[in-house]
């Protein structure tokens, strides 16, 4: 199961909340100096309705909560059969050839496949950024056009009620209310996850940001 069918009011990692509103700052560079004039920036504000705790556990409190917007999944991955027959394995290791559409993995070069992938290892993470939440009766479903590929293209509507969460779109929310993890907004909670899929979310989190680059790994 990947929801807990016995949920509490208590903020954990991975639970989604409803009513908090995100924002991210746009510019166009960054500013050289303070009051320089006709630098061009906006605020982004984003209300999706439902957003995913990204804190945590032990962290959340002082009014202050990490959250980014829980959203449609992406079209692209219904092109790999392997993803489309259960979206979740997008969530765990898997094997290189695995994270790729088959006539794509196909025509890939072996310098191309070893840029991309980390062959030295039979499975590991892909799709780095995202992981994907199951479906629930709370979550409305909708209707994606997509493309499949697989021995040959066919094009198509689906109905899916997966949803994902993009690591890279985290925001911080400042809320008064957000005392502890027990002393939150009522109501707030939509729904939470079971303690399988918490560490799965947390082992796929720590490994983004836990990845060595190329030029300290020697």
């Amino acid at each position: 199961m990947f929801y807990t069918n016995n949920p509490d009011e208590a903020f954990r990692l991975g639970d989604i909340v409803t009513g908090f509103v995100l924002s991210t700052s746009c510019i166009k560079s960054p500013i050289a100096a303070l009051g320089k004039l006709g630098h061009e920036y906006s605020i982004g504000v984003h209300f999706s309705g439902y957003s995913v705790i990204l804190t945590p556990c032990c962290s959340i409190g002082d009014g202050v909560i990490l959250l980014t917007p829980l959203v449609r999944i992406s079209r692209k991955f219904f092109a790999n059969p392997y993803l489309e027959e259960d979206m979740a394995r997008i969530n765990s290791k898997m094997r290189p050839e695995q994270a790729v559409p088959p006539n794509e993995w196909e025509k890939m070069t072996p310098e191309e496949k070893a840029r991309r992938f980390d062959m030295t290892r039979p499975e590991s993470y892909t799709l780095l950024d995202y992981f994907v939440y199951a479906p629930h009766d709370l979550l409305p479903q909708y209707s994606l056009d997509v493309l499949r590929r697989g021995k040959a293209e066919s094009r198509g509507k689906v109905e899916t009620g997966h949803y994902m969460i993009d690591f890279r779109k985290t925001c911080r929310v400042e809320c008064k209310e957000i005392v502890n993890p027990k002393k939150v907004p009522l109501g707030a909670k939509v729904l939470q996850l079971t303690a399988e899929s918490r560490q799965h979310l947390r082992d796929k989190f720590t490994y983004y940001f836990n990845r060595i680059p190329v030029e300290e790994s020697v």
